[in-house]
C-alpha cells in the first residue's frame, strides 16, 4: 500500500465513533446535545444489528426542540434517510475528501459495504490530522533529499 494513496482502515477511520440507537426519543437526544459537557456534534444512528440507520447533529436536535410533539418522536422517526453519503474501509483518503465536497459532509460514516455495519466515523479534522502527518515527514526528509529543482 502506497503512502500517496493511504486506505481508510489502514490510517484514519475511527473504529469507536459512538452510535446511538434509533429507538432513542427524541427529547432525550435533545437533552443530551443541550448538556454543556457534550464533545461530539454528530452521532451516527446504529440499529441493533449494527446497521448505520442515518446521523443525527445537534443543529437537528436544536430545531427538533422548537417543534410540537417532541416527546412522542423517536430518533428513527426523523433519522431514516437512505441518501447518507457513506465510506467504506477500502475507500481512499482522496475519495473520502471528495465526498466531503460533494455532499458538504462535516463527518462520514465508514459502514461495511456487504453487511452495512457502522465500523467507523471520518470527520473533516481527522483528514486534516493526516494531512499534517504526511507533511511533517516531508519536511523532516527535506534536508537529507536535498533541494528539488
Amino acid at each position: 500500500m502506497s503512502s500517496s494513496t493511504p486506505t481508510l482502515s489502514s490510517e484514519l477511520s475511527d473504529p469507536r465513533p459512538s452510535p446511538t440507537p434509533p429507538e432513542r426519543p427524541l427529547a432525550e437526544v435533545c437533552a443530551h446535545f443541550a448538556a454543556a459537557d457534550e464533545a461530539h456534534r454528530t452521532y451516527p444512528v446504529v440499529d441493533g444489528a449494527g446497521a448505520l440507520v442515518g446521523m443525527v447533529s445537534r443543529s437537528d436536535a436544536l430545531r427538533w426542540q422548537r417543534g410540537p410533539n417532541v416527546g412522542a418522536d423517536i430518533l428513527a422517526d426523523k433519522v431514516s434517510d437512505t441518501s447518507i453519503p457513506i465510506g467504506h474501509p477500502d475507500d481512499t483518503v482522496g475519495h473520502i475528501a471528495d465526498i466531503m465536497i460533494a455532499t458538504d459532509a462535516a463527518r462520514i460514516p465508514i459502514s461495511d459495504p456487504i453487511t452495512g455495519t457502522l465500523v467507523g466515523l471520518v470527520t473533516r479534522k481527522d483528514l486534516l490530522r493526516l494531512r499534517q502527518s504526511h507533511k511533517s515527514a516531508e519536511l523532516e526528509r527535506r534536508p537529507y533529499l536535498g533541494r528539488m529543482r
